[in-house]
């Protein structure tokens, strides 16, 4: 396997380099992907239990893309058919997959986009 040792074909823009937008006709940059990803780590109290969901501190762009992890657990599922849903900020799981199974500290990281 060859080692690469020049990597100054990447700063270019347009199609031929990433960190000036890459793809060409103004894509989205590396920093722009590290603006826009949130990670929140969140370990449950009683008033999430009860109100069977969380808030988040910004609206993720697409719901649906939304990632929700509980830690030592598994990957949660999106969806009305899945583990929890996402509306605004609001992230529910009331009478969906994670009802009943969470309790007060718990810990989930929750990962999405903002635009």
């Amino acid at each position: 396997m060859a080692t690469v040792t020049d990597v100054s074909g990447v700063t270019g823009s347009g199609a031929g380099g990433i960190s000036s937008g890459g793809g060409g006709g103004g894509g989205i940059t590396l920093g722009d992907v590290d603006t826009n990803r949130r990670v929140e780590y969140r370990t449950l109290i009683l008033a999430d239990i009860t109100g069977q969901g969380i808030t988040l501190s910004l609206p993720p762009a697409t719901a649906s893309k939304t990632e929700l992890y509980v830690i030592e657990g598994q990957p949660a599922e999106y969806g009305v058919t899945g583990d929890f849903t996402v509306a605004g900020t609001a992230l529910s799981w009331a009478g969906l997959g994670l009802d009943g199974i969470l309790a007060v500290g718990d810990k989930l990281k929750v990962v999405y986009f903002t635009t």
